[in-house]
């Protein structure tokens, strides 16, 4: 299924996250580049699961999908593309908001700026008129936030993970359920586990792969391309272009391979992509 990249979609809204109150929104800064389907909307995820939705003759997918509350019961609004799921998301969040006594004040600018730069804006009939504003006042500003001092009350943090306060080492409804690979109980704790335990919860019998597979693969982020998406980065790019194999020079010796060249890396259960241009990396 042809998909998207971050740059070209909309991620959701993220909510409560790290011990602070904030609900960031990631939207979309160009339009899809994919290819699209006959009526111009574009090939990606949330196109597919709308089709498959239509075609099984789902009334929560169509033009008149979503039905209007409050005062605006009797209307209806559309879900045939991704922007009109990701605004009422938003929407959804602003009355979220609204009942847990936030204020959602729009100006007029936000709702300008919006309607100007986000491609977004332009599916705006996915929500109602009194939405809006306030759908764009969020989409301007990245999502909702409140200041540090606002999470405390007094000396004590307004909010807690959990409602009773209690930190939990242990937990009750994990210990009793199945690992659906081995059959066995979960731990109901935390706890380590060993790469040759985990490969036999994959159905791998530890010792022959360890006899046939010697080396352990480590995926890893270089520092220079910190957390994710810096494929625009190109002063990094000119620096680390493309993502290169370490191996210890003392592994390396033995097998004869040099700096700059390429190895093909097979795993238990994957022999078959071998021949994959994708399985090669320089070393």
């Amino acid at each position: 299924m042809p998909d998207i990249t971050y740059a070209e979609g909309f991620t959701g809204v993220h909510a409560l996250y790290h011990y602070f109150f904030f609900n960031a929104i990631r939207t979309a800064v160009i339009e899809p580049l994919t290819d699209k389907t006959p009526d111009g909307r574009p090939m990606q995820a949330e196109t597919f699961l709308i089709d498959v939705g239509r075609k099984l003759g789902s009334p929560l997918w169509g033009e008149n999908a979503i039905k209007g509350m409050g005062p605006n019961e009797g209307k209806t609004y559309p879900l045939m593309r991704a922007e009109d799921f990701h605004l009422k998301q938003i929407a959804n969040l602003v009355h979220d908001l609204e009942s847990k006594g936030y204020k959602i004040e729009p100006r007029k600018e936000d709702v300008e700026f919006v309607e100007k730069n986000y491609p977004i804006a332009k599916y705006k009939n996915a929500v109602s008129l009194e939405e809006w504003p306030k759908v764009a006042f969020l989409l301007s500003r990245g999502g909702f936030f409140i200041s540090y001092q606002d999470h405390f009350d007094g000396n004590l943090y307004k909010f807690p993970l959990n409602k009773d306060g209690m930190v939990r080492f242990y937990f009750e409804g994990l210990a009793t359920r199945h690992n659906p690979i081995t059959g066995k109980y979960m731990s109901g704790h935390p706890r380590y586990v060993s790469i040759r335990e985990a490969g036999a919860y994959q159905g791998f019998d530890p010792d022959k792969v360890e006899a046939e597979y010697p080396f352990k693969l480590i995926t890893y982020k270089p520092a220079l391309h910190t957390q994710s998406r810096t494929m625009n980065y190109i002063w990094a790019h000119e620096s680390e272009p493309e993502n290169r194999l370490w191996i210890n020079p003392v592994d390396a010796q033995r097998l004869g391979i040099k700096d700059g060249d390429w190895v093909k890396v097979l795993a238990p259960g994957y022999d078959d992509w071998a021949g994959n241009k994708r399985q090669e990396d320089r070393v």
